[in-house]
């Protein structure tokens, strides 16, 4: 299902970031998916689909290399992100 209709970003690809630890916070996954940087109407779900992500997912260290063409976020790992 697409979470983010604007940038064409599905829950699999949030999903996705969260496993291989590029994103670990709200304002990560804006940054390096580009959710929620259009209409703005998807940032709940997003978040919500970020935190279940998130709670199902170790927390890996950021400094961790990956081969994702997706940005590596090192924001601080929270569950309480201002989406602005």
């Amino acid at each position: 299902m697409y979470i983010c209709i604007c940038n064409s970003v599905s829950h699999h690809e949030i999903e996705e970031a969260v496993e291989q630890g590029n994103v670990s916070s709200l304002s990560c996954l804006r940054r390096s998916l580009g959710v929620g940087t259009g209409c703005g109407i998807c940032l709940g779900d997003a978040k919500q689909c970020l935190f279940d992500a998130m709670a199902r997912t170790p927390l890996k260290n950021s400094s961790q290399k990956c081969e994702s063409p997706v940005h590596i976020c090192t924001d601080n790992f929270s569950h309480s992100d201002n989406p602005t």
